[in-house]
């Protein structure tokens, strides 16, 4: 019942091959229009990708080379940061030294003084002594006597005093009223 024939077989194989050709026909265009929309955009998106790798590019090159800027500013600072702790370290190594030898210096001209202090003290001690031993033994003496006892021990005294002097005493009070 069913037999296939040819025309059973071709006639439905013709209608779908010119359907198909018929629908390409009257569809080409839109098929076509989407296509180059697609190719377009597609176009489009691969610019607009190009663009934005050669402004992350150009930032990248920016920021390297800020990078590298920092990095030269940042060890000329170490540099200069280094030569002043060396400058700031001499200048209290420099200060320190200056104190010490004023202190040194202080401590000498008191030094100083006190041994002047001293040996005046000791003059004007020995000179009271021997006033008081001279005036004793002048009451016990004659005159003749007296004047040359005055005379030996003046020149014993002198000869004591001989290390401590008027000129060294005036120079003390000079220094002492600086």
């Amino acid at each position: 019942m069913n037999e296939l024939t040819w025309l059973n077989f071709y006639v439905p194989a013709t209608n779908f091959v010119l359907f198909l050709v018929l629908f390409f026909v009257c569809f080409r265009s839109v098929f076509v229009r989407m296509a180059e929309q697609q190719r377009s955009e597609f176009l489009q998106g691969k610019n607009e990708a190009e663009r934005e790798k050669k402004s992350a590019e150009s930032q990248l090159r920016d920021l390297l080379y800020q990078e590298q800027e920092l990095a030269k500013k940042n060890q000329a600072m170490m540099e200069q940061a280094e030569v002043d702790s060396q400058l700031r370290a001499q200048q209290i190594i420099d200060d320190a030294q200056f104190k010490s030898d004023q202190i040194r210096q202080e401590a000498e001209r008191l030094m100083g003084a006190d041994v002047l202090a001293a040996k005046k003290n000791l003059y004007y001690e020995l000179q009271k002594h021997i006033e008081d031993t001279l005036d004793g033994k002048v009451q016990k003496m004659g005159a003749k006597s007296k004047n040359m006892f005055l005379a030996t021990q003046l020149q014993d005294w002198t000869q004591l005093a001989s290390g401590v002097s008027d000129d060294s005493m005036l120079g003390f009070e000079k220094r002492s009223e600086v």
